[in-house]
């Protein structure tokens, strides 16, 4: 029996420590250490039947398990993989816990750093991991991959120290719910509630699912459901900011107008500023709370294919380059509401009447219900409800 303050000596002690007999076998004298240590690995199994091992007292191992420790990292039923420098981990099956130091803390799901500190597959297979740092956490995943290789993580989701939450790639969040474009497509979060209408958040114009949306920027698109073409349906009210109705129009040519301006409508539907060509008048809305006919700036309208995740600085410029050309052939005309209209002298009550400025291009004059004619009538483009300073707001009147 050998002890910790045991002396051994003689001819064949060479031997002995070229081939030492096994410690701790089936015999229970076979031998008995206070002490063990070892420079290299240390590898322990729970052995037959009722086999268990103790550590100062504790027990470490039970029937059928192993446990390996390499003097840096733990294994438990595998061997621990080799981990970068200064990483201490516990290898569980094909999972690990692992930690950088403080206060980091990590779970990897077949995935290891590597002595190079490498992300690695620990087996063939999807991996992912989740980490603790600084308050912040992060989850990450990756693509199915072959055991050795590099792994390339994508961080799915962050919740940072200020409880803000990042999705589809936002490692940074600035809001409670801060949601950047997914991978591989334009969407930022869509939620479902049947294969035909889902609703769609998103801060890009363009997109890649096979709805006809317009290219302009917009917060929310909602899509419409393929049987019912509905898109929003709700039971209570819905409040705007807006004082109109309006709807787009393409002008006959190019000139500007401006918020509140009287204008006309030619024979083939398009707004035109001449006097003469014009067979009905409008105004143009200053603050709408609805726009219809939006879809001058759909892709098929401009000619070209849906902008993608991958979409060339050049590809980009063509399209936006565009959807700009577009914008300056549409405006957005008011069709009921309110409407300030650029007309001085008014009082409440009257009429605004569209008229002939002297190049040809169209104005607009107040009159009294009881001086207009019926043709006056019929071509006025609203009734003036207020004149407060040197707005006049009218009810819009469309015929």
């Amino acid at each position: 029996t050998l002890s910790a303050s045991s002396t051994v000596s003689g001819t064949g002690f060479s031997t002995y420590l070229a081939s030492p007999p096994a410690i701790g076998g089936t015999a229970a004298a076979a031998g008995s250490f206070t002490t063990l240590g070892a420079s290299g690995a240390v590898t322990l199994s729970g052995g037959t039947a009722n086999g268990v091992a103790y550590l100062n007292g504790s027990k470490v191992l039970t029937t059928g398990s192993a446990l390996v420790f390499d003097g840096t990292n733990l294994g438990l039923g595998v061997t621990p993989s080799a981990w970068y420098s200064g990483w201490k981990a516990i290898d569980v099956g094909n999972g690990a816990i692992a930690t950088a130091g403080t206060p980091d803390f990590r779970l990897y799901s077949n995935a290891y750093k590597n002595t190079s500190a490498v992300d690695t597959y620990k087996g063939t297979g999807q991996a992912s991991y989740y980490i603790q740092n600084n308050g912040i956490h992060s989850w990450g995943i990756a693509p199915s991959g072959t055991a050795g290789n590099a792994i390339t993580f994508t961080q799915a989701m962050t919740l940072d120290a200020s409880s803000r939450l990042g999705l589809a790639g936002i490692t940074s969040p600035s809001a409670s719910i801060d949601v950047g474009s997914a991978v591989t497509s334009q969407q930022s979060l869509i939620v479902r509630n049947s294969a035909n209408s889902y609703f769609l958040l998103t801060g890009i114009g363009s997109q890649s699912v096979g709805i006809a949306w317009n290219a302009a920027n917009a917060s929310l698109f909602v899509s419409k459901d393929s049987t019912t073409n509905r898109s929003i349906n709700a039971s209570g009210t819905v409040n705007v900011g807006g004082l109109d109705y309006a709807e787009y129009m393409i002008k006959s040519s190019d000139f500007t107008i401006a918020k509140g301006d009287v204008v006309g409508i030619n024979a083939n539907g398009k707004l035109t500023n001449v006097f003469a060509d014009a067979v009905s008048f409008v105004v143009k809305s200053t603050n709408p709370s609805y726009v219809g006919g939006d879809v001058w700036g759909t892709p098929e309208a401009l000619g070209l294919s849906k902008l993608k995740d991958d979409a060339t600085d050049e590809e980009k410029a063509t399209f936006n380059a565009a959807l700009e050309a577009a914008r300056q052939n549409v405006d957005r005309i008011a069709f009921s509401g309110q409407v300030p209209v650029n007309v001085t002298g008014a009082t409440a009550g009257q009429y605004i009447v569209p008229i002939a400025n002297q190049d040809g291009s169209i104005g607009g004059q107040a009159i009294s219900e009881s001086e207009m004619t019926l043709q006056q009538y019929m071509q006025s483009v609203g009734k003036v409800i207020s004149v407060v300073g040197h707005v006049t707001t009218i009810i819009v009147k469309v015929a």
